[in-house]
This record gives structure tokens, C-alpha cells and sequence, in this order.
């Protein structure tokens, strides 16, 4: 039982839907005593079928978050609720718990199995939501996980059921270091309030240096102890190594939600504003010297939070995007139901709602990746193949065993497997933030996407060009060094003193892919620049202090174009001498391949006895082929497109 002094520390620390603004650590007395853990709860189905619209709510019946009840409501007359996010599976800090330990609480009078981190999550909130009589949506326990066609149908409701929440608890889990958390929400603090009072806004450097000069401790580097730890503690809530939290697929549909969100770690909690505020503060203090590479990582540009805050902030104001960018930002993200990697954007895609799209957890997996490329390629004004750019093959030669690995069950070769972790921009597109331009390439002009597919196999209307076989390959460009064109330069000085320096040219200009910069126009023909731009070493090797700002921003942006052509690619020499940049997974042998409609060139592999079948590598640049020298290659030759097909 909870003394009075400790129901004062919560009235304190809570209000009715949310706790307080700034961390405290709230002590509550143990349990009496100690729930009896089994190693094997059976999951008792006594769930009533719901109707059409309804969903369940948890009410907690203890103060220690060990009994509840589910009630059963209709979604749009549910009284105020909160939902529930978190991580499935264990926790992060298991405080020396055995490993075969399974975890109990009693739902409705039965015992009823939940998972460690939701075990721990309910019996941190349950104090304040007790008190104040608060319901809860938690998917675990509201949804019956072993009725697949219940499962389907909530899930078609869960942006709904966000949405309607009063307010979102995000359970990060027991924290690794007390003091460290304490400190470190702190420290948010002060950051949100430079962010209010106007002393430091969103990349503005000199606002925030002037900030430092009023408290330098708040700098991470040559601090005092305490904003070390402080620093510390921000690293180990939002790294994703760290906290597993931020890497999940469902936090996109969750999280980004415009409603109030409460972080929750132990009993100490911090709510949206302090995360946009570290992230502010982060992306600012990135650019200044001695900014620690491991909180840079946490939560710099390229960072698992950073990513899910431009999410929200893009739903916030109401800029939605397609269905594909939205795969193509989550492809790193991790779930335990890989069909959700599709499932869960569809109700914030800008060309597809969830009424026209299937939500069938008895559906085998590749059938629905197959819809992804079905829905581009058929069912919108425009078909296209730029999902086709999405497809990444694991190259046996890889550095990396994550990058080698082969999903199970598999995906036609064909199809783009967002289990991968390794995200590439297709060549076909580029996505510029809430937008996706064309580079402009146009292979077959005057053609239209003509496919067909049949169970796993599609059939595509295009000529494979056996003359262009792959001859000789490079590495692959897969890890950054200190310097970052060191693998590209090294790629162009192999072939042009293996071969001769008339490969020169072509090879600056296929490690640019022949595209322009990003024009400032966005309603320019493509969104670039004039083409036929090459790679230009001299102009890279030249020091930044010699450089104005004008010329530094377009070094810059050199490196990033020729980062997005050629990381994750290797260069490849074709049968006819031309230069090429192919997939990772490129082998000698491979062929080019052009399809009707297709905004690139592909590679393929062929399938030995079979004819006219293909195994799919990817898109690919060909240098002097992107725009109809092909198709005039082909109609020299009197060669003729056929349905080519791809197992």
C-alpha cells in the first residue's frame, strides 16, 4: 500500500493527463510482495469480439501495475485516454534479472503473460495513472495478438486511435544511470530555455555561441562534471545503440502524432518540447569544434531521432509524403512484424489510404512487398519504376555481415526488401526533404511502362543489351575515411592507368552521374541544374580557407552528389569500354537492361536455362547511354523489345 506522503509526491509531480515538466524522481515503497514470476504464463483467450469501430481500454486496478481490467469502447465516443508507446521484447537494463524469467500481471481476474519492457513500463506508470483514474490504450494487451483478422483490423485504426489519444506516454525504459538522467533532462531544460527566450534558435550559430558565453557549461567539452554527466545521460537516452527505443519502425506512427508526448525513463520524465530542443541545440553544436562524435551521433543530422522529429513536425504542418519516401526514410527503422514496414506509413502517405490497401497479417510476406511495387507500377496516374530504384541485393564480397545478410523468407529479386538496413537513394530520384526530384534521366524516350505481374514473377516490356556485359568491377565504396572521395579517386586513377587517359573524362563525369547541381527553383523542368558536369579534383583538393563562401557550398555540394551516385555502388568497365556505376551486388557478366518507361538503366543477371529470365541487380548509370543513345543503339541493330522476365 502507498503511504499519503507518497500519493503527495505524485499529486505534485502529475496533473490529470500528464506528469510533470520538469524530471523528478519519484521513490514509491516496494510491493508487499513479490509477484510470482513463472517461465511459462499461458495466454488465456478470453477477449470478447469486438464490432465494428470499437477498440479496448486498460484500467489499472493496484498501485503496483500488476492487476488491470479491460473495458471495451466505441473509438468515437471513448472517454480521454492515453496510449502507450514502447518497445516490444526486453529491457534494455535488466538490473542482473535472469534471462528465462517470464512476466505476469492479471487482466480481468486471469493471469496473463506480458513481455519484460512492458512489464516494467506498467508498473512505472501505473502510481499516477491509479491516482488520477486515467485509461490507457497498449497494444499488447488491448489488441488480441493471436486473432490475425483482429490484429488486421486495429491496426488499419491505430492512427486513429493515436490521434484521439489526450496525450502519448513513450516508455524509453529503466535508466542506465540515475544521476546521469537526472542531469541530463536538466540540461534539456536549459536548452529549451535558451530556446524561449529567444538567446539561441535553430542554426543559428552565433546566437549560440553567444548563449555559451552567458553559461559555458552547457558546452559538452572542458565543462564541469555535472554537464558531463548531463551530456552523458542525453547520450545514453537517445542513442540508438543505447536505447533501441528510437529505431523502431511503429515510433513513426506513434510519436510523430501531434499530441503531447511524455517521455518516460524509470520514474523520470521530459516531455516533446525538451527533444526538440536537444536537437536544435545538437545540430547547432555539430558545427562547432570538439562536438564529441558519439553525441553526434546521437543527435546530429544523420541521427535516429533527428529523423523522427522531422516527421512530426512535418504531420504538424500538415506537409505529407508519398508512401515510397516514407518507406524509403523508415528502411533502417526495426520491427518484430516485418509485414509493418509497409503497414504502418500507409495512413500518412499522400497517395494511398488505408481503404484502398489491405491490411491482412495472413498474408505471406512477399505478396505484400509485391503490392508496393504493384501500387507504383499500376495503380497510380502515372506508372513508374523508380520503386524498382528501392532494390538492394546483398553483395557476398561485402565488409560488413549486415550488408551479406539474406533475409528468410525471401522477396522475388525484383521486389525492394525493407528488412534490408542499408538505405540508398534510387538514381532515379532524389529525395530533397519533403520532396522527390527527377534527375532527369531519360533512357527510352517515348515509351511507356508496359509490365504484367503474375504471382512472383514480373514480366516487363525491354531489350537486355547483351553486348554491354560487365568486364571489370572496382571495390565498393561502403565505409567513409577521413577522406571521403578517397575510394571514388582511387576507383578513377585504377581504370585510367589500366586503360588510357580518354577515360578520364568519362569517368569524372559518371562519379557525378552526369547530373547538375539542385537548382533553387523548385518548379524548374527537373529541379536541376544544367547537365554534363564532371568531378573536378583540383577544385575539391583546393583548402577551405582559399575558398569563399559561395565556392565552399558548392565543394560541398560536389562531394554530396558525388556521395549520393557513388556510396554503396562500385564502378564497373563495360564489354564496349563504357563506364558504368552498378549495385554492390554487381558480378562479371551482368547486362544492362532498359525498360519501357524506365527513368534509368538496370542490371540484370541472367538465370542459367532459362531463357529470356533475369535475375534483378538494380538501377545502374552507363555514361552516354542515359538519354535515348541506347534505344538508337537498339534500333540500329534492329533489335526489338520483348516482355523480359525477372524471377
Amino acid at each position: 500500500m502507498y503511504t499519503s506522503v507518497s500519493i503527495l509526491i505524485a499529486k505534485k509531480a502529475y496533473n490529470m493527463t500528464k506528469p510533470a515538466r520538469h524530471s523528478q524522481l519519484i521513490r514509491h515503497p516496494q510491493p508487499t510482495r513479490r509477484l510470482r514470476l513463472t517461465r511459462l504464463a499461458r495466454r488465456h483467450r478470453f477477449y470478447p469480439k469486438l464490432k465494428e469501430g470499437e477498440f479496448r481500454l486498460l484500467s489499472f486496478n493496484n498501485y503496483q501495475g500488476t492487476s488491470c481490467q479491460l473495458k471495451t469502447y466505441q473509438i468515437d465516443q471513448a472517454p480521454p485516454y492515453i496510449a502507450l508507446s514502447y518497445t516490444w521484447g526486453r529491457a534494455r537494463h535488466r538490473r542482473g534479472r535472469p534471462a528465462d524469467w517470464r512476466y505476469c500481471i492479471r487482466l480481468n481476474g486471469r493471469q496473463f503473460e506480458v513481455q519484460e519492457n512492458l512489464y516494467d513500463a506498467l508498473r512505472h506508470i501505473a502510481c499516477t495513472a491509479r491516482y488520477y483514474k486515467s485509461l490507457f490504450w497498449v497494444d499488447a494487451v488491448c489488441i488480441d495478438q493471436t486473432n490475425l483478422n483482429e490484429r488486421s483490423s486495429q491496426v488499419r485504426r491505430m492512427k486513429e486511435i493515436f490521434e484521439k489519444a489526450s496525450c502519448i506516454y513513450a516508455w524509453l525504459g529503466l535508466p542506465g544511470n540515475h544521476e546521469e538522467t537526472r542531469l541530463a533532462i536538466k540540461l534539456m531544460g536549459d536548452f529549451r530555455k535558451y530556446m524561449c527566450d529567444g538567446t539561441a534558435e535553430h542554426h543559428d550559430i552565433l546566437a549560440v555561441r553567444a548563449a555559451l558565453r552567458r553559461n559555458p557549461v552547457a558546452w559538452p567539452v572542458n565543462s564541469d562534471n555535472e554537464t558531463r554527466k548531463g551530456w552523458d545521460g542525453i547520450y545514453d537516452i537517445f542513442n540508438v545503440y543505447e536505447q533501441p527505443y528510437w529505431g523502431r519502425t511503429w515510433i513513426y506512427q506513434e510519436v510523430t502524432t501531434p499530441v503531447d508526448v511524455w517521455f518516460w525513463c524509470g520514474y523520470h520524465t521530459f516531455d516533446i518540447s525538451y527533444v526538440d530542443a536537444v536537437i536544435d541545440f545538437g545540430l547547432v553544436f555539430s558545427n562547432l569544434p570538439g562536438f564529441h562524435i558519439k553525441l553526434l551521433n546521437s543527435v546530429g543530422t544523420t541521427s535516429y531521432v533527428v529523423s523522427i522529429i522531422s516527421a512530426r513536425r512535418y504531420r504538424q504542418s500538415g506537409i505529407r509524403r508519398r508512401l515510397i519516401d516514407q518507406l524509403f526514410g523508415m528502411s533502417t527503422t526495426s520491427c518484430t512484424e516485418p509485414r509493418d514496414k509497409v503497414y504502418v506509413p500507409l495512413g500518412h502517405a499522400t497517395d494511398v489510404t488505408t481503404d484502398e490497401w489491405s491490411i491482412d497479417y495472413k498474408r505471406s510476406l512477399a505478396s505484400v512487398y509485391i503490392d508496393v511495387v504493384r501500387f507504383y507500377v499500376f495503380n497510380v496516374e502515372n506508372p513508374t519504376l523508380n520503386v524498382l530504384g528501392h532494390v538492394y541485393i546483398p553483395a557476398d564480397d561485402s565488409a560488413f555481415e549486415s550488408l551479406k545478410r539474406k533475409h528468410d523468407p525471401p522477396v522475388p529479386s525484383w521486389v525492394p526488401d525493407w528488412r534490408q538496413i542499408f538505405r540508398l537513394e534510387p538514381f532515379s530520384s532524389r529525395n530533397r526533404g519533403a520532396y522527390t526530384t527527377d534527375l532527369g534521366y531519360d533512357p527510352c524516350p517515348g515509351t511507356a511502362v508496359e509490365a504484367h505481374i503474375i504471382g512472383e514473377v514480373l514480366k516487363i516490356r525491354g531489350i537486355v543489351m547483351v553486348e554491354l556485359n560487365v568486364t571489370a568491377l572496382t571495390d565498393i565504396w561502403e565505409e567513409n575515411s577521413s577522406n571521403i572521395l578517397a575510394i571514388p579517386r582511387r576507383w578513377h586513377d585504377l581504370f585510367v592507368s589500366n586503360e588510357s587517359v580518354t577515360l578520364d573524362e568519362p569517368i569524372r563525369r559518371a562519379l557525378i552521374g552526369n547530373a547538375g547541381r539542385p537548382s533553387q527553383d523548385l518548379d524548374s523542368q527537373n529541379g536541376y541544374g544544367p547537365r554534363d558536369q564532371i568531378v573536378d579534383w583540383k577544385f575539391i583538393d583546393t583548402q577551405e580557407d582559399q575558398l569563399d563562401s559561395s565556392m565552399s557550398q558548392r565543394k560541398i555540394g560536389v562531394i554530396d552528389d558525388v556521395t549520393f551516385v557513388c556510396f554503396g555502388k562500385r564502378m564497373a568497365m563495360l564489354t564496349n569500354g563504357s563506364i558504368a556505376i552498378v549495385p554492390a551486388a554487381a558480378k562479371m557478366g551482368d547486362q544492362i537492361a532498359l525498360f519501357h518507361g524506365g527513368r534509368c538503366l538496370y542490371l540484370v543477371r541472367p538465370v542459367p536455362e532459362q531463357k529470356n529470365t533475369f535475375t534483378f541487380i538494380g538501377e545502374c548509370y552507363v555514361d552516354g547511354f542515359m538519354d535515348g543513345a541506347a534505344m538508337e543503339l537498339n534500333a540500329q541493330k534492329g533489335r526489338e523489345s520483348t516482355l523480359v522476365q525477372l524471377v
